[in-house]
């Protein structure tokens, strides 16, 4: 069904909309296109796991040690340009 498809591909584009919200406003576009919407659209609960795998798929692993956590680019500056972060060995003990 197109409406999944479009569902899992906002799933993946838009990794900080929750889930449920990409269904609520999926459902409504065709809701306001005529869809009959007791036949013609899943429930929830029958498209959420492949929403969450599309998102997983995509997402990246975590770290599994702090030595795999890499901070680059816009990540190390401030808005204004500063550096937003300092390392002191002194406390390397967290």
């Amino acid at each position: 069904m197109k409406a999944v498809a479009s569902m899992r591909k906002c799933a993946r584009d838009e990794p900080h909309t929750p889930v449920h919200q990409i269904y609520n406003a999926e459902a409504a576009k065709l809701r306001s296109s005529g869809v009959d919407f007791a036949t013609d659209i899943p429930r929830f609960h029958s498209v959420k796991h492949g929403l969450y795998y599309q998102r997983h798929l995509f997402m990246p692993n975590l770290p599994s040690q702090r030595e795999d956590i890499v901070l680059e680019g816009v990540y190390t500056k401030t808005m204004d340009g500063k550096d937003f972060l300092a390392f002191d060995s002194q406390y390397l003990y967290l």
